[in-house]
């Protein structure tokens, strides 16, 4: 009934404002009640999201075992109703909770799966783009197209695969004979494994953090929306706002950032013609991670006009004359 979807709706909402104050115990009981109110819209996409949700919530509070038999769940009803978006958010989280277990071999694997499901989601999108254009006929066949010529790539990179396999059997045989140059290369062999490994998954930690300061800034609209339907509810909706944006998540993230691009600042304040804010270095960090300019009003929780007015102010500090050509400057550096 519709007291029951507006029901369930509210209870999204308030497990996600507990998630993000960090009230696990207050999240995972608002998700369970929300999913036992809508064990009747079992096609329904939030039939996914909120064991992905409760599965955060669960991780959180090192309920390990129990986050992934949500996932599990979340899974394989993704499958079977091509939730294709939440299937990928269900295999980052369960490379997450993987690490948090020390699985970093599971990590890895959920990791791939979580790489690979956003590039079938992508090649899915660009699909129905060119269905709304050309018509089904005409896709069928530009489909097709692809479809030969992805078989003979796949053909072709079996021959390489094959040509490199018996190259590294020769080297193999070559530096058996000299057993102090097979140690030296173990070493570095494995030493870049656990290296890539490692950035790998510190890389989906940022993709990750991303994404959380996206539903935040999201969330936030939609409580300010809410307050300005409700006004009696308009001062605590205030305060939960606040505490949300007092969050370390931005913290958190730009440690992350700074891993993986360690000198960025420096060449950024280098370059620089007058002394650069806290804002301006939020500015570069999402430029630099390819964030568009909706993207960043949202994360930053400023309106399109406001982001591109920094965006502006930031180009002068570097002494261009559009703000074009920031975005090509930041991700020179």
């Amino acid at each position: 009934s519709g007291r029951e979807r507006d029901a369930l709706k509210l209870l999204y909402h308030l497990g996600t404002i507990h998630y993000f104050l960090n009230d696990q115990q207050k999240a995972i009981q608002c998700y369970e009640e929300a999913k036992a109110l809508q064990k009747d819209y079992s096609e329904s996409q939030k039939t996914a999201i909120l064991p992905v949700m409760l599965a955060k919530a669960f991780t959180k509070s090192k309920q390990f075992d129990k986050a992934l038999d949500e996932l599990d769940q979340a899974i394989v009803h993704c499958k079977k109703y091509e939730h294709i978006h939440i299937l990928a958010m269900a295999y980052e989280q369960k490379s997450t909770t993987y690490e948090l277990l020390g699985n970093n071999e599971k990590a890895l694997e959920y990791s791939k799966k979580y790489a690979l499901q956003l590039k079938e989601n992508q090649q899915h999108s660009e699909r129905a783009k060119i269905s709304e254009i050309l018509g089904q006929a005409e896709v069928k066949e530009i489909i097709d197209l692809n479809d030969k010529l992805e078989a003979e790539n796949q053909l072709k990179n079996e021959q390489i695969t094959s040509q490199k396999r018996q190259t590294i059997i020769y080297l193999l045989l070559a530096l058996l004979i000299i057993g102090v140059i097979l140690a030296v290369f173990r070493t570095v062999y494995f030493r870049n494994k656990i290296f890539k490994t490692q950035n790998k998954l510190l890389s989906n930690k940022v993709d990750n953090l991303v994404n959380t300061l996206k539903e935040k800034a999201n969330l936030i609209a939609d409580l300010e929306a809410i307050g300005a339907a409700t006004p009696e509810l308009s001062e605590k909706i205030s305060t939960l706002i606040k505490d949300l944006r007092q969050g370390r998540d931005w913290v958190s993230f730009m440690n992350e950032f700074k891993v993986l691009n360690q000198r960025f600042f420096e060449r950024l304040n280098e370059k620089a013609t007058t002394s650069l804010t806290k804002n301006d270095l939020r500015m570069a960090t999402l430029i630099k991670l390819d964030c568009t300019l909706k993207e960043i009003a949202e994360i930053s929780s400023i309106t399109y006009d406001g982001a591109v007015k920094a965006k502006q102010r930031l180009s002068k500090k570097f002494d261009l004359e559009a703000a074009a050509k920031l975005d090509d400057f930041i991700k020179s550096l």
